[in-house]
């Protein structure tokens, strides 16, 4: 099987903090795993355009999104990569309908299709309220059909169930492995969630202070 996406990458924060990081994940859903600071976001973040690499090669789903020899960085609107945070960052003034409409805004998504990430997150009798009068739980759906309604190629789900209630979290977990199972879109999981991670992914990978250690199927 070819890998999906192919990462070799190299970054330095001001506060001395290293990511020199390469690995490449074949697996629909693939985990990366480590201690908080082992530099997991900051592989999201490049993966994303969020963050630009020193020196780096990017290849997502057959693209090259980063060849810094070459002179290419694709910028983030460009990459097809549906992105959820740990603090959701739903945008407080717009209603549910138009914060997953706001994911569509770059790319023509069938009404089909936004309305079977409805379906699969359960959310059609919240599309008329607003973030603050949520759970976490359903601000988190509502981050993960924001990412999804952009017609993403990846999923790069950063920590998905860190500000979720705990009675809450089986929950989330089974609507992420509905919209993986049902979408059948590449996926890379941040998590600390031993259950989280053994439940939805088929490959896992360990970084540790910004190198990675193993990779597992």
């Amino acid at each position: 099987m070819k890998p999906w996406l192919e990462f070799d990458c190299q970054y330095l924060y001001e506060s001395g903090f290293a990511l020199d990081a390469k690995f490449s994940l074949q697996g629909r859903v693939a985990a990366l795993c480590g201690p908080s600071g082992s530099g997991k976001t900051t592989v999201v973040s490049l993966i994303a355009g969020i963050l630009k690499p020193r020196r780096g090669i990017v290849t997502l789903c057959d693209d090259t999104i980063v060849d810094l020899p070459k002179g290419v960085c694709l910028r983030p609107e460009h990459r097809r990569v549906g992105l959820t945070f740990q603090d959701r960052r739903l945008f407080p003034h717009l209603s549910v309908a138009r914060n997953i409409a706001y994911g569509a805004r770059r790319r023509v998504v069938e009404d089909e299709l936004q309305q079977r990430i409805i379906d699969i997150l359960e959310l059609t009798n919240l599309l008329d309220r607003y973030p603050a009068h949520l759970s976490g739980g359903e601000q988190q759906r509502v981050a993960l059909a924001r990412a999804l309604a952009s017609g993403p190629r990846a999923l790069l789900l950063d920590e998905p169930l860190s500000a979720v209630e705990a009675p809450l979290q089986s929950r989330i977990a089974e609507f992420s492995e509905a919209v993986v199972r049902d979408l059948e879109i590449p996926t890379l999981l941040i998590s600390h969630n031993q259950q989280l991670v053994e439940r939805l992914a088929d490959e896992v990978v360990v970084i540790s202070e910004g190198r990675i250690h193993s990779t597992a199927a």
